[in-house]
């Protein structure tokens, strides 16, 4: 029997199959070409085929009203003609598109119709699909069994239906914490996936990223998730799946804004598109963000309306999974009843048995607190008892909750010892999973994952009333005593990315006068260039430092000589104080933090409405604010600590983050007395170690600041080794380069606070701005570091006590001492106090002994009361010895 010739339009049509899986769009015009062609021809079989093409594109960019008719009318040409394996195949992707539409009953019934079609017999994506809708619902132990029973039953299978295969088994395995095997099947799923098309491939590399986000990888994750999205973007894939999947890595390193962003991307996409069952996921990974941020009520009603979703779409288990978060966010909010009580009950065990170990594991310790809270303390303590053998899990995130869980269970037992035992683990393995990411500033976000532990042990400590136990805990709340050693100087591309952001900034800073059209281009232009610098350097790698041993009682006191160092912490709404010196080591109980968080925030506005009211009446008004401010501020910290300060005339003060631009040297309580501040403790300890500065003393000009250039010149010349640079010769690169081998740096120019992302806080130079990305990639910075210029000492405040900003990063390089403004100051005057301030230096006083020197030369006018209040000496004291 001789063979049939081969048919081309339907080996072509069979090709646009192959080409959607590479490239959506391209192999949707291949299949409307071919569709059309076979039409005019009257060949069926190619006609059904390039059908089958069409829809599978349609799908991926969440079409599905479209692809179901485009399936339907393939699978009647089919059936036309007798084609029962094509039929069989076409029912089986109209499961697929009816799953994602959020209907598992509808997408069941066409699993059934495929087989009945083929006379009870089966194929590979029949199988599959199977398997894919046990997958959806939430039931990962029966989903496991049936991909692994696709693989056993078919000796061979199509690539696209082994990639789905290994894809899929690798997401559950990594679910319930199998990470090694999870990675062999990922790797197998990119290697199909290249086979395949691309992406096929962007997926696999997708899922790689959210096994690494899973498994403490959290370097590995991000540079995945980029890499994907790459493939994505580059053939015009929709991304609401890969931003929802993105969020958890997002908010592990506690990076709110970029994950708030992303999700409103992905719901906009997703109501643009008929994906219900990707909806409902995608609202419960907003409330995520939202309950991150803080939003508590938002986020419990955002829950809610996933929750509601999620029961109609995706069945019992993603149910749980959004009553969990609804009820966390109204415990937070302190609203939670007995009804969530219940529902976690009965969420934990669905979690559990549907394989979603981490999400059973919140459920549960959510139980306990909810018992605590309602004084049903033996069933609370039955609960986190078992929370707390979790401690071996192999999810990193478990085994934290597992620790917090055991802490909460001693201090309802009043067992001090298993509190502060627990906690330290806990802030152990947290210090491991910090060890891991890449970059300080991630490594700074992700400590909120321990501040409700340091926060049990703060509290232990202070029950037991001994000030060394509670400096620890204080300590042990801030992670600023790890240095980092940057690594990620010499990236070319990262230079290139910087200088094209420069320049950039630098054409928005001088285009005042530009049209709307203009300056909104600049803008997206900078947004866009900062996004991929973000991106760059969060896929390298710079290197921690060994973690430095926490400072104790006894060496702090030591050290201090005849010093007080004043540490604070907040504890259940108040601040308190662990005072230490020669002899003093004792603690207090202050104000309450609201009540200081109040004053604070007057501070700036008074200083501001001092420098710029037009009339007398506006400025007086603005000094007697301050002046109240400042005196409420020592009334409710200072004035309790008095009798134990004495009469030292030096002080360091080691606030907490959100308090670190207090002008403490201006407290009526401090007036008169040395004060410096420092991150903590032990980096003050760290910052003694220092050198002494010593070498070229280094003046900078920035551009359009009148008073710049003079003041430069007049501080270099009071130096024995003196350079001054003003504008053109002030670019990023030559006062960079220079400040290598300095040991004083004097920076004269505009300063820019950016609170929405502190990395792109700016000192503006003659080319466009000195970044703290800038600073972050250098090798070293000078040990004195003055900063006459405005905000330069603000920083953004991050949970576990860190700051982000010209502060941190310069203490990060190995600088000693700064002297910066935390407020816009005036441009003339502040010549007149750096000036004396480097006569002091000349003369051979100590950087701190200096300013205070210089401030008490001032006048009693307004400019002057803003100077002598905004300049503040942060780190250690040091002098200065010239070249």
């Amino acid at each position: 029997m001789c063979n049939e010739p081969p048919d081309p339009l339907l080996i072509h049509a069979r090709d646009a199959w192959r080409i959607v899986r590479d490239d959506p769009r391209a192999g949707r015009e291949r299949a409307d070409a071919i569709v059309e062609e076979a039409r005019e021809l009257g060949n069926t079989a190619a006609e059904a085929t390039a059908l089958r093409a069409r829809a599978w594109a349609e799908r991926e960019v969440f079409d599905y009203d479209a692809a179901v008719g485009t399936l339907a009318r393939a699978s009647t040409l089919a059936r036309r003609i007798g084609l029962a394996e094509l039929d069989a195949e076409l029912s089986a992707m109209r499961a697929s598109v009816c799953l994602e539409r959020g209907s598992p009953a509808r997408a069941r019934r066409h699993v059934g119709r495929a087989r009945r079609v083929l006379g009870g017999a089966s194929t590979p994506n029949i199988d599959l699909q199977d398997a894919v809708i046990e997958d959806a619902a939430g039931q990962l132990g029966t989903a496991v069994r049936r991909y692994r029973q696709v693989l056993d039953r078919y000796a061979e299978l199509p690539p696209e239906t082994a990639f789905t295969v290994h894809n899929n088994l690798g997401v559950i395995l990594g679910q319930i914490g199998d990470v090694a095997a999870a990675d062999r099947h990922l790797l197998q799923a990119e290697q199909l996936g290249a086979l395949v098309g691309r992406s096929t491939y962007g997926f696999a590399v997708h899922n790689h990223a959210v096994l690494a986000t899973r498994s403490g990888d959290l370097s590995g994750a991000l540079r995945r998730f980029d890499d994907a999205e790459t493939v994505f973007r580059e053939i015009g894939f929709p991304l609401a799946e890969h931003y929802m999947e993105r969020i958890e890595a997002l908010l592990t390193l506690n990076l709110l804004r970029d994950a708030a962003a992303i999700a409103g991307r992905a719901l906009d996409e997703l109501d643009r598109a008929d994906g219900r069952m990707l909806r409902g996921e995608v609202r419960l990974a907003h409330a995520r963000v939202l309950l991150a941020r803080g939003a508590a009520a938002d986020a419990a009603v955002a829950a809610d309306r996933a929750a509601h979703e999620l029961a109609r779409t995706r069945g019992a288990v993603w149910h749980a999974h959004a009553q969990v978060l609804a009820a966390e966010a109204r415990r937070c909010e302190g609203t939670a009843t007995g009804h969530d009580l219940r529902r976690m009950r009965r969420a934990a065990p669905i979690l559990a048995a549907a394989g979603f170990h981490l999400e059973s594991t919140d459920a549960r310790l959510l139980v306990g607190r909810l018992l605590l809270a309602r004084g049903r303390r033996a069933e609370a303590l039955e609960e986190l008892g078992g929370v707390a053998r979790l401690s071996r899990s192999r999810i990193p995130l478990v085994r934290l909750k597992a620790r917090l869980a055991s802490s909460l269970a001693g201090q309802a037992e009043h067992r001090r010892d298993r509190v502060t035992r627990a906690a330290r683990e806990g802030l152990d393995e947290l210090e491991r999973l910090r060890q891991a990411i890449p970059t300080q500033e991630l490594r700074a976000r992700a400590s909120v994952h321990g501040v409700e532990l340091a926060s049990l042990g703060l509290s232990a400590a202070l029950e037991q009333g001994r000030a060394g136990e509670v400096l620890e805990w204080m300590e042990r709340g801030r992670q600023a005593s790890t240095l980092a050693v940057p690594g990620a100087g010499h990236d070319p591309g990262v230079a290139t990315l910087l200088g094209e952001l420069r320049e950039v900034m630098a054409r928005r800073r001088g285009a005042d006068g530009a049209g709307p059209e203009d300056a909104s281009r600049l803008a997206r232009e900078q947004s866009v260039l900062e996004a991929r610098l973000q991106r760059s350097l969060r896929r390298q790698t710079d290197s921690p430092g060994a973690r430095r041993p926490l400072v104790r009682a006894p060496a702090l006191a030591d050290a201090l000589g005849d010093r007080v160092l004043i540490e604070l912490a907040e504890d259940d709404g108040r601040l308190v104080a662990a005072v230490f010196g020669r002899r003093i080591h004792q603690v207090h109980r202050l104000g309450t933090a609201a009540a200081i968080d109040r004053e604070v925030e007057t501070i700036p506005f008074a200083l501001r409405r001092l420098c710029r009211a037009p009339t007398a009446a506006g400025r007086e008004s603005a000094r007697r604010s301050l002046d109240s401010s400042l005196a409420a501020l020592n009334a409710l910290i200072v004035e309790p600590l008095m009798d134990t300060i004495g009469t030292a005339e030096r002080i360091v003060v080691a606030p907490i983050a959100r308090l670190f631009g207090v002008p403490w040297h201006a407290l009526p309580g401090l007036a008169g007395r040395a004060v410096t501040a420092v991150p903590s403790a032990t980096a003050w300890m760290r910052f003694r170690e220092l050198p002494h500065a010593a070498g070229t003393a280094l003046a900078v000009a920035g551009p359009e600041l009148g008073s710049a250039a003079e003041e430069v010149r007049s501080v270099a010349g009071l130096h024995r080794a003196g350079l001054a640079m003003v504008p053109p010769e002030s670019t990023v690169d030559a006062v960079t380069a220079a400040m290598a081998a300095g040991g004083l740096l004097h920076l004269a120019c505009h300063g820019e606070f950016r609170s929405d992302n502190p990395s792109f806080s700016a000192l503006h130079l003659a080319d466009g701005p000195l970044t703290v990305l800038d600073l972050e990639r250098l090798g070293r910075a000078p040990a004195v570091v003055v900063l006459a210029a405005c905000d330069a000492a603000a920083s953004e405040a991050l949970p576990g006590e860190e700051l982000r900003g010209f502060l941190s990063a310069l203490f990060m390089l190995g600088t000693r001492s700064v002297i910066a403004s935390t407020v816009p100051v005036p441009d003339l005057e502040s010549t007149r106090l750096m000036t004396e301030l480097h006569r002091g230096l000349v003369a051979g006083l100590d950087s701190e002994r200096a300013l205070d020197a210089a401030r008490a030369g001032l006048d009693a006018d307004d400019a002057s009361v803003v100077l002598s209040v905004a300049y503040a000496h942060f780190g250690e004291p040091t002098t200065f010895d010239a070249a």
